[in-house]
C-alpha cells in the first residue's frame, strides 16, 4: 500500500510541477515537488530508501518531461543518498532541519543536473544557471517545504505511509 501511495504522490507532484507551478514561477524557477518528497523520505528513512525513491522519482520525471533519460534519476538518487546520511543524526521534529536540508539538497541536485548536462555535451553557463535557476529553485523549495513536512512526517511515522500499516 505504501509503494502505491508513494507512486500516487509522484504522479500528483509531477502533474502539479508541470501545470500549476509551471505558471507560478519565482524568478523564472519552479519548485521541485518530487525532490522535496525525496528529501523528506530520505531524512526520515535513511540513505538506501532515499536513493531508491530518488531514482524512481527521477526516472519518472525523465520519462515524462526529460530530454536525457536517466539524468534526473541519477541526480535525485545521489541527492536522496546524501540526505539519507543525516537520518538518525538530526531531530526529525525540528522544522529548521528539513528546511536547511531542502536548501542543501536543492543545490546538490541542481549542481548534479548541471554537471551531467555538461558531461552530455550540453553548453551550460554555470554562473548564469546558478543565479537564475538553482538558487531561486532552492528558495522556492524552501518556501513550500515547511507547508508539507509535518504532515509528511506524521504520515510516514504513524499514518498512511507508515511501514507498520
Amino acid at each position: 500500500m505504501r509503494f502505491f501511495l508513494l507512486f500516487i504522490i509522484a504522479i500528483v507532484s509531477l502533474a502539479l510541477q508541470t501545470t500549476v507551478f509551471g505558471k507560478l514561477t519565482l524568478a523564472g524557477a519552479k519548485p521541485d515537488l518530487l525532490l522535496i518528497t525525496v528529501v523528506f523520505f530520505a531524512f526520515i528513512k535513511g540513505p538506501k530508501a532515499g536513493a531508491g525513491l530518488g531514482f524512481v522519482y527521477g526516472l519518472l520525471e525523465d520519462l515524462v518531461v526529460g530530454r536525457f533519460i536517466g539524468l534526473n534519476a541519477l541526480a535525485k538518487a545521489a541527492t536522496g543518498l546524501v540526505v539519507g546520511l543525516t537520518e538518525g543524526k538530526i531531530y526529525k521534529e525540528n522544522l529548521i532541519a528539513p528546511g536547511l536540508l531542502i536548501i542543501v539538497a536543492s543545490m546538490i541536485n541542481g549542481l548534479l543536473v548541471t554537471a551531467l548536462l555538461m558531461i552530455a555535451g550540453v553548453p551550460v553557463n554555470f554562473t548564469d544557471s546558478f543565479w537564475r535557476i538553482l538558487l531561486p529553485a532552492a528558495i522556492y523549495n524552501l518556501g513550500i517545504a515547511p507547508l508539507l513536512y509535518l504532515k509528511f512526517y506524521q504520515s510516514i511515522s504513524s499514518g498512511i505511509l507508515s511501514s507498520k500499516k
